[in-house]
């Protein structure tokens, strides 16, 4: 039989150094207890668990109780206490919208190691909430004015400077491109400077008819292809810079210039569709591609030069 004293020498070393076994604890703290309306405190909840097991974790969302609620979310921070054990803090910053003493009840963890599932429990807490002292007697009071901060030149000197910049590179393109577009428009034109007007856009017109562009590439670029013939031929037999004017412009330019009301209509139905087409997407019928370009001979043939009429440039 073992000696009594050996006996209690070796219950005493088990009670000290249980084998295999580590404490857990969890519990949960207010930054500060006593609030008021509207003001936010953190709510933190601090574990101590050994490194080899797992913390779940109770859902909380949007609220800590009915009367308590959470308005920011911390990431959960772990740091090793001891090569046995870990420290997991997690941060809630809460609030409360009415005044009162509101209890915040135990949580309930669950902590797993091994096949071992144990259940933790925080201790319970109280938040005081007070309210906002109000004196009715004093009525109300307007609210303060803005307070303006006077500024210097020096400090929007940077600002100025850069919009000064940015407007000057701005104009500098502006005139640039203003410079080039007549260029552009003269490499488009693709005419020859020796042929009579009205001769190249009769020639271009049944040019124009062969292709069927309405057939294979589009309607739109047939109609686009039939508008800058005749803003040529405009351009070229009325000396007017057609090429850069609106359909508006031109209608008007050629009313001052020639008198006949039939030509007239056909010019503004011609650039009007044109319009219609490429800009507002509309898909005439097939007889109507075909019957541009006769009302574009028509056109020419109505405000072409006659004998002694010298009303037409070259270039």
């Amino acid at each position: 039989m073992m000696p009594k004293s050996i006996l209690l020498l070796l219950t005493g070393f088990l009670l000290v150094h249980p084998f295999g076994v580590q404490g857990q604890t969890v519990r949960a703290e207010l930054k500060t207890d006593q609030i008021i309306i509207g003001q936010q405190t953190e709510f933190f909840i601090v574990a101590e668990v050994p490194v080899s097991g797992k913390l779940i974790w109770p859902e909380l969302h949007d609220t800590l109780t009915a009367d308590i609620e959470i308005i920011r979310h911390h990431v959960a921070d772990s740091v090793k206490k001891d090569e046995f054990s870990t420290l997991v803090t997690k941060k809630w910053m809460v609030t409360a919208w009415k005044d009162g003493f509101f209890p915040i009840p135990p949580l309930d963890f669950l902590y797993i190691s091994n096949k071992d599932t144990l259940q933790l429990e925080t201790r319970a807490l109280l938040l005081q909430v007070g309210g906002v002292d109000v004196n009715m007697e004093e009525g109300y009071r307007d609210i303060k004015p803005i307070w303006h901060i006077p500024a210097g030149l020096r400090q929007f000197l940077p600002y100025i400077i850069a919009t000064l910049l940015l407007a000057g590179i701005v104009y500098w393109f502006w005139r640039r491109s203003k410079k080039q577009k007549p260029e552009r428009a003269v490499e488009k034109l693709a005419y020859d400077p020796g042929v009579p007007a009205h001769i190249a856009a009769i020639s271009g017109l049944e040019t124009l008819r062969r292709k069927k562009l309405w057939q294979k590439t589009g309607v739109k670029q047939h109609h686009s292809e039939l508008t800058n013939i005749i803003r040529i031929y405009i351009s070229r037999r009325f000396q007017l810079q057609a090429m850069e004017m609106t359909t508006a412009e031109i209608l008007e330019a050629f009313s001052e210039l020639n008198p006949d009301r039939e030509a007239l209509h056909i010019l503004k139905d011609t650039l009007q569709l044109a319009d219609l087409v490429k800009f507002a997407k509309y898909r005439p019928g097939e007889e109507s591609h075909e019957n541009a370009i006769e009302q574009a001979l028509k056109l020419i043939q109505l405000t072409m030069p006659v004998n002694g009429d010298k009303q037409e440039t070259n270039g």
